[in-house]
């Protein structure tokens, strides 16, 4: 017993004096090693962010206390290769009491980047940069998602509790519009240990996209009560179009799918966007799906969520579903009962 505690005394001090060396020539916090020695394994949620506000709002939610920071890449290009103008007052205001675990950069892209999917992956990869400012420990953990990829409480409990000495990937409940229309399940976000990753120098992209020969997904979790994927989940309708003209699909920026009108339509028929599979399924019970009690994120749980369609002529509208409407959707009480 006398014996640790010399130990640990001689540790302090060895610690205290190579700190004071460290805040001299880098002008950090004279104990910034101290508490990175005796700290447990910290989880940093990592994804790029393309303006999708309430997604991010309703991530910071969920995930605050939880995770040592949030590492949010923005590029002033978008994957497609457009000008990327993104509003961040937004920060200032409903995210000011969690901005001290926010960081959001800026990726500066090069012409060398010319196609979508060299775009993606290039500001993907841009992370593990920035992550190294905060000086991760090999035992940490990162979260490698898009932005309306997030752990349920549910989740990120089960990741404090199972930290991964490799990587895993959740498999989680795919969502269309809002938390009202159920399509599957998606295979995403990726976890991976930090010293894994840079001892063996694979892109975060490989963890993204990794597969077997049978094009299954490598280290998939398959519980789907973990995470949740709300796609072109938006309260403004055009915010659907704005992505669709952003992302790396680019096969999808295009008419009709830019249309405000033909995008409305997918809501009423209950319908995938790109008019994949049968359809999807309308959620009655939203009791097991935690929404914050937030105005700005009420339009989750609505099976209409867009707020201003004033501007939408029906006409077209109903010209859209007499083209392709499935029956009226299937309703299930709970996605999470499936497996």
């Amino acid at each position: 017993m006398n014996v640790f505690i010399k130990w640990k005394s001689f540790t302090i001090v060895w610690l205290t004096i190579i700190n004071m060396i460290f805040a001299y020539f880098s002008k950090k916090d004279p104990f910034f090693l101290i508490k990175f020695h005796f700290s447990s394994p910290k989880i940093y949620d990592c994804f790029i962010y393309f303006g999708e506000k309430n997604m991010l709002f309703f991530r910071v939610l969920q995930l605050y206390q939880y995770v040592e920071k949030f590492v949010i890449g923005m590029s002033n290009v978008t994957f497609s290769g457009k000008p990327n103008v993104i509003e961040l007052d937004f920060l200032k205001k409903e995210l000011k009491s969690y901005s001290n675990k926010i960081c959001i950069f800026e990726i500066e892209m090069t012409a060398l980047h010319e196609s979508a999917w060299s775009r993606e992956e290039f500001q993907r990869n841009s992370i593990i940069k920035k992550l190294n400012d905060f000086h991760p420990h090999k035992e940490d953990v990162l979260i490698m998602s898009d932005c309306d990829e997030i752990l349920t409480r549910q989740g990120i409990i089960y990741l404090k509790n199972n930290l991964p000495k490799t990587y895993f990937r959740f498999k989680s409940l795919f969502f269309y519009y809002s938390l009202r229309w159920f399509k599957g399940f998606w295979n995403a976000p990726s976890v991976i240990n930090y010293g894994f990753l840079i001892k063996s120098n694979l892109s975060l992209n490989f963890f993204r996209k990794k597969v077997d020969s049978k094009g299954n997904f490598n280290n998939l979790l398959e519980s789907p009560i973990y995470a949740i994927h709300c796609s072109y989940c938006f309260p403004d309708l055009l915010e659907i179009k704005r992505k669709l003209n952003s992302f790396s699909h680019t096969e999808y920026s295009r008419r009709p799918y830019t249309i405000p009108e033909y995008i409305y339509s997918r809501v009423l028929c209950g319908d995938d966007l790109f008019m994949r599979g049968k359809g999807l399924y309308y959620i009655s019970n939203l009791e097991n799906i935690i929404i914050p009690n937030m105005s700005n994120l009420k339009y989750l749980s609505k099976m209409m969520p867009f707020s201003n369609v004033s501007f939408i002529n029906m006409t077209e509208v109903y010209y859209y579903i007499q083209k392709r409407c499935p029956n009226h959707p299937a309703s299930i009480e709970n996605p999470m009962d499936w497996s």
